[in-house]
């Protein structure tokens, strides 16, 4: 396959929450069942196979793609019910195409070899990406949003 071409069917592909400023750690199907059970693993796989297909299918009634886009899940410790926490398909969590996204915002960060301390953002990668995150929204609900 080539950068860009669409997978024959969604791919799951599980990982662990990280500790606070380091990355989510990817595993495999069989740790995510170590971890929460067998049963557990099987629900959020099919719930989150089920909820992107969902948007995908929305999405592409208006003209976008989902290429990707993360859920996040948790599990209540004393009732053991999963709840999905978090947002969902937003520009941060999901990437579009068209690119509806935060990689403006990427792209120049990593342009500046930014090192995470606090910085003030050019009022032009400010300006594109909320004009980027605006259009998606109006594309993909049906309505203007209102400043």
């Amino acid at each position: 396959m080539q950068k860009g071409d669409k997978l024959p069917a969604p791919a799951f592909t599980p990982s662990t929450k990280a500790k606070v400023g380091k990355h989510d750690e990817n595993i495999t199907f069989g740790r995510m069942q170590e971890i929460i059970g067998p049963d557990n693993a099987l629900r959020l796989r099919s719930l989150s196979l089920s909820l992107y297909c969902y948007a995908q299918s929305h999405a592409r009634q208006k003209g976008i793609e989902i290429d990707d886009t993360k859920f996040e899940f948790g599990i209540f410790v004393s009732s053991g019910e999963l709840m999905q926490i978090d947002e969902s398909l937003t520009p941060d969590s999901s990437r579009y195409n068209p690119d509806y996204s935060k990689q403006p915002l990427r792209d120049y960060l990593k342009k500046i070899g930014w090192d995470k301390t606090p910085i003030e953002l050019p009022d032009e990668v400010i300006k594109k990406t909320s004009r980027d995150y605006i259009k998606g929204c109006e594309i993909l609900t049906g309505h203007k949003v209102k400043l």
